[in-house]
């Protein structure tokens, strides 16, 4: 887990740099590009002995390491000598920048899209718990999955059912009983409830 923590703390302070205008050194140039290059090397020689011979470098951290540098060099490389940079230099340190970019937006349109798609059907499917229940009233969980674990009052007709009101405080564990509406208004419905032996004050607001 610290390695993918160190790359993202790197490449977040990448795009930071990104956006600072300062005239980077040359020397400061070369330096990242010793680092990029003596990373592809490693990498390289990595490649070949796993491909070859099915071996690696000693311990899970060196070539990950050098993976980094060799992605993080070259997106610093883009982030700070973009203006000075050839076209072809620009398209293959720019991948290196713009890539992780890419890449977690998809992640996230991808989480995104599936909710968005399959939130009918979920909806169906999921069910509330219900903690009380009598024939006026009922005490339930929300339903949905981004919404966060509250509790519902809800009013019962004959046929019909509606919403008093959602709770303050988030949905307590337990054996529901002796409710009783202490009081109620245009914006709020208090009510004692018995949950496992210890009586609770709740609030609903609408």
């Amino acid at each position: 887990m610290a390695l993918p923590i160190i790359y993202i703390g790197l490449f977040i302070l990448t795009i930071a740099l990104f956006f600072v205008k300062k005239d980077w050194t040359i020397k400061q140039k070369k330096w990242l590009s010793y680092i990029h290059v003596i990373s592809l090397v490693f990498l390289s020689i990595d490649i070949f002995l796993v491909i070859n011979y099915e071996s690696s470098y000693r311990t899970i951290w060196v070539d990950r390491v050098f993976s980094i540098s060799f992605f993080i060099s070259g997106a610093l490389t883009f982030a700070l000598f973009r203006k000075t940079l050839s076209l072809l230099a620009k398209v293959y340190f720019g991948f290196m920048f713009f890539y992780p970019i890419l890449a977690s937006l998809t992640f996230l349109i991808d989480r995104i899209f599936f909710i968005l798609v399959a939130s009918p059907l979920l909806a169906t499917v999921i069910c509330p718990t219900t903690y009380y229940s009598d024939n006026a009233y009922e005490i339930r969980t929300t339903q949905g999955m981004m919404a966060p674990n509250r509790l519902v009052l809800i009013k019962k007709s004959v046929l019909t059912e509606i919403e008093i009101g959602k709770s303050d405080e988030e949905a307590i564990e337990g054996n529901y009983k002796m409710f009783n509406i202490l009081t109620t208004n245009k914006d709020s419905t208090k009510i004692t409830v018995d949950i496992d032996g210890r009586v609770s004050n709740l609030t609903f607001r609408k």
